[in-house]
């Protein structure tokens, strides 16, 4: 049986949510529908003392041709989530890993200890992860180049 998040005993918990905020084009929301259907869900967990991560994709970086991802702002989650601070009114952090030119984010370093010590601390609302797309692996990217 699958379990539901109303079900789960979430006070104090850090919850990582799975969601589509895939509405990003050139740097700007381009229908709120996607973000807004979401909106109870965040607000329900975070009223039962949980404290959410939030991942997403938005659009399609890698390319097929050379084999690069590409990362740039008019694909990243920043509209969303000053969308999401103005909504719910609770600051959400964007942690900032390091990007390789081609291969995008190659992994998640210990900087986001920081940011869930802040978020259990409720020094901060939420964290929002970078895009997903941007990660190598995504999608089994590293498996298909061998890297």
């Amino acid at each position: 049986r699958l379990r539901r998040v109303q079900d789960a005993h979430l006070v104090d918990k850090v919850v990582l949510v799975r969601v589509d905020h895939n509405c990003v084009k050139d740097g700007a929301i381009s229908d709120t529908f996607r973000v807004d259907a979401t909106l109870a869900t965040l607000y329900n967990i975070v009223e039962r003392g949980g404290r959410p991560i939030l991942m997403t994709h938005i659009g399609r970086p890698y390319d097929k041709k050379t084999g690069a991802i590409r990362t740039s702002e008019k694909e990243s989650v920043t509209a969303i989530v000053r969308y999401l601070q103005n909504k719910l009114g609770v600051v959400f952090a964007v942690p900032e890993f390091r990007v390789d030119p081609t291969r995008g984010i190659l992994d998640i370093d210990t900087s986001i200890n920081w940011l869930i010590q802040d978020l259990k601390a409720r020094r901060i609302g939420g964290i929002y992860l970078p895009n997903t797309r941007w990660f190598e692996g995504e999608e089994g990217l590293v498996a298909m180049s061998g890297g």
